[in-house]
């Protein structure tokens, strides 16, 4: 193999006793490494795969490495070795010199042309394999010449990833041996990715938890607590003022004696996480009052397919709890009629499950419109966007339109779209935004992604669909169902 010197002599992969003698001119670390993660592999147990980045052990929690992946088409870590250097990054390929496109794994050995890159594994492994309590195998191929195993560590103390070339693999010296080590690798249970206020998908890919069917404002469900306590819960759009203006806008409403109300959870507060034990909570807090706080406990129960089944109430010092066993706590067993997205005006619409108006309004900002480059059908542009109104750039070619394409070959401006979308259509946790303009016979679609934590809006070109039809995504949190409202961030 080309630059890969042994790390340890007689250590292999395979065998069950590795041998304590180290090549003294290889890395002490990295052969000391070596030895311990090519322990005994008798009966290893498989990490079942659920995408190219993470796999479920047997007690069904998942080791992930979607934290550490870089998501914009570079690699995430690199490191060298005896003048050869490696780049490595799970989840998403990416290029690198003439010899590495859309891969995880790419090297360059020393005396070689700087441009003259080798693959060492595409992005999706062909299995995960348990090492030992701590550790797990990404095995990778090139269906070429090399392959590549990263022998990913659990450190809890890790204050950042460290990822290092351990040599060849001394049975197979085309087999390139790699650790990564952090605290983000550590085994956990599934986690539920919010997608709105009451749905998450579930990251080892089992499906989706969704409470929309359960959401009715004017008519909340009710949990008695006592002969003169009762706490009305509302997923997705709160409790209806109906109820109380104290709590027209909390999913937890609380009702005591002397008809006492008290918002003990704001819907907009309502955050998915997993608890210890792998159990899915909704957890809400009161805006207002963060001594007020609820947790709901989802609990999957099949046989609870008409009305959630409310256990185990309690309050006590300002926090309310409850279990809530339903079928829409089964991942991927609850569907719900199809969303909708009726327009309001050229940047909002009002989406028809309740649970709010999605508007850009805040964003809106022509004389300095969203930007990115890329490449299609091999030329250079530069796209521009901007949502509600008009922008205009070049000369004439581009005058009150939502976007417009720069080519840095032909210097020309072409409009791709008018201000007025042709539709807005949700696309399960998404919004897709159709636009055209038939003067030029252009069209493109913008996919807004939800990210409640993005304050800063990240604008990218992801494609070409068909010819003069392009595709662009829109990462912010006013594509949040009610975060944004006109020229107002919450």
């Amino acid at each position: 193999a080309l630059g890969g010197s042994q790390v340890c002599m007689h250590v292999s992969i395979r065998h069950s006793q590795p041998s304590q003698t180290c090549d003294m001119a290889a890395s002490l670390l990295a052969c000391a490494l070596l030895v311990l993660l090519t322990g005994s592999l008798a009966g290893a147990q498989i990490c079942e795969k659920i995408d190219a980045c993470s796999c479920k052990l047997d007690n069904d929690t998942v080791v992930s490495l979607h934290s550490l992946a870089n998501t914009g088409g570079s690699y995430g870590f690199k490191a060298e070795r005896e003048g050869n250097t490696y780049w490595y990054n799970p989840c998403f390929g990416f290029d690198q010199g003439n010899g590495c496109d859309d891969v995880s794994v790419c090297s360059h050995f020393q005396g070689q042309p700087a441009a003259d890159t080798y693959r060492l594994g595409n992005v999706d492994p062909d299995s995960v394999t348990v090492i030992n309590r701590t550790t797990v195998a990404f095995k990778y191929t090139s269906r070429i010449t090399y392959d590549s195993e990263v022998y990913v560590t659990c450190d809890e103390e890790a204050t950042e990833p460290k990822f290092l070339s351990l040599g060849t693999d001394p049975d197979r010296s085309s087999r390139y041996i790699f650790s990564l080590t952090s605290a983000d690798v550590c085994a956990r249970h599934a986690q539920c990715k919010q997608i709105d206020r009451c749905s998450c998908a579930m990251d080892d890919g089992s499906g989706n938890l969704n409470l929309h069917t359960f959401s009715r404002p004017e008519k909340p469900w009710e949990i008695t607590l006592g002969a003169e306590v009762t706490v009305y819960y509302n997923p997705c759009v709160g409790v209806g003022a109906n109820i109380s203006d104290t709590c027209k806008d909390a999913s937890v409403c609380l009702k005591e004696e002397g008809g006492i109300f008290t918002n003990m959870g704001s819907v907009r507060s309502g955050v998915f996480a997993t608890d210890e034990s792998g159990d899915v909570i909704l957890a809400y807090r009161n805006l207002q009052d963060e001594t007020k706080t609820a947790n709901v406990t989802l609990v999957c129960d099949p046989g609870a397919r008409v009305e959630p089944v409310f256990e185990s109430a309690s309050i006590n010092e300002g926090h309310f709890s409850v279990t809530m066993k339903s079928v829409c706590a089964c991942a991927g067993s609850c569907m719900f009629p199809a969303r909708t997205c009726e327009g309001a005006d050229s940047c909002s619409c009002k989406m028809s499950d309740g649970s709010g108006t999605v508007s850009l309004h805040a964003l809106d900002n022509p004389a300095a419109a969203f930007k990115d480059v890329g490449t299609s059908s091999g030329v250079q542009y530069t796209f521009y966007y901007n949502p509600c109104s008009g922008i205009s750039v070049g000369l004439d070619e581009c005058t009150d339109v939502s976007a417009c394409a720069y080519n840095h070959v032909a210097r020309t401006y072409n409009a791709l779209g008018l201000v007025q979308p042709d539709k807005f259509t949700p696309d399960q946790d998404k919004l897709i935004i159709a636009y055209s303009d038939e003067e030029t016979r252009t069209s493109y679609n913008l996919t807004l992604v939800c990210d409640v934590t993005a304050n800063n809006p990240k604008f990218s070109f992801t494609g070409t669909r068909l010819q003069n039809a392009y595709d662009f995504m829109l990462t912010t949190k006013c594509a949040c169902a009610d975060e944004c409202q006109a020229n107002v961030v919450k």
